[in-house]
């Protein structure tokens, strides 16, 4: 389970940013980025890559797990002033969501 997870978002990490050379714009490839990275455990990266896609303007509903998401690392990484923030901009975005 957790080994071949692990093996498979690390194929995925490098597939995502080999993509995102290729086209540096695509928010898509941006969030998933930053995802794989989160699933790797890979905070610093996954920090990185949600705040770049925060700056890119997207899919609506991306655009808002964007700002919640980079709230959770900044909450996993104990800095609470940034997640809180983050918090606060993804709720500004959805206010009917629960998780921020």
């Amino acid at each position: 389970g957790r080994e071949q997870s692990q093996r498979r978002w690390t194929r995925d990490a490098k597939l995502l940013f080999d993509e995102h050379k290729r086209n540096p714009t695509d928010p898509r490839t941006t969030f998933y980025l930053a995802q794989t990275y989160a699933c790797l455990g890979d905070l610093d990266n996954a920090l990185y890559w949600y705040q770049f896609r925060t700056q890119q303007q997207g899919w609506d509903q991306e655009n808002y797990m964007a700002y919640y998401r980079l709230g959770t690392v900044y909450d996993a990484k104990g800095d609470w002033p940034n997640a809180l923030v983050s918090f606060i901009k993804a709720y500004s975005m959805r206010p009917w969501r629960v998780e921020p």
